[in-house]
């Protein structure tokens, strides 16, 4: 996060529960790397095009770059990729935290977790943003640098952090 008095030409990131930028900010660069990071293509589009079947109110593409009138909104998992971009290409930003305040809950469980468990949590408890994806038909283990991890283990991370979902 940048800590410095805001210079009229710094790129205002507000961020919530989603990321928000000002349309007028954006320059074609950071435009052309949200599309290309932003929008995937539907696999279900192509399976069905493929096979001949119809592709009636099939989505194309999915976007996850939201407009409205002079905002652009994006997930806010996608901040620290955004920031990297930014500092990558030196341009220079400004970042608004807007986060609610909630009190501090304290929770208790019997959750035992495995060592690559305990690493896994560890690792996430450094990032204050992020992604957890899990594909559709695998089981839902997630990879951390090759090794799997449980649900169990991403849930007591959250559960840690007391983080918002």
């Amino acid at each position: 996060m940048h800590d410095k008095s805001r210079g009229d030409n710094d790129l205002v990131i507000t961020v919530n529960k989603l990321i928000t930028l000002n349309r007028s900010q954006l320059t074609p660069p950071i435009v052309e790397f949200l599309k290309e990071k932003l929008n995937f293509i539907n696999t279900e589009y192509l399976t069905r095009k493929r096979l001949g079947k119809s592709v009636f109110q099939v989505q194309k593409y999915f976007r996850l770059v939201e407009e409205s009138g002079e905002l652009v909104t994006l997930p806010r998992g996608f901040l620290e990729e955004l920031i990297s971009y930014l500092n990558e290409h030196t341009i220079k930003y400004e970042i608004t935290n807007e986060h609610s305040e909630f009190p501090k809950l304290s929770f208790k469980n019997n959750i035992v977790l495995r060592p690559e468990q305990k690493l896994l949590v560890d690792r996430v408890s450094s990032h204050t943003n992020g992604v957890i994806i899990a594909p559709p038909g695998r089981r839902k283990d997630y990879d951390w640098h090759g090794t799997h991890y449980k649900t169990q283990s991403a849930c007591a991370g959250t559960c840690s952090q007391k983080a918002v979902t």
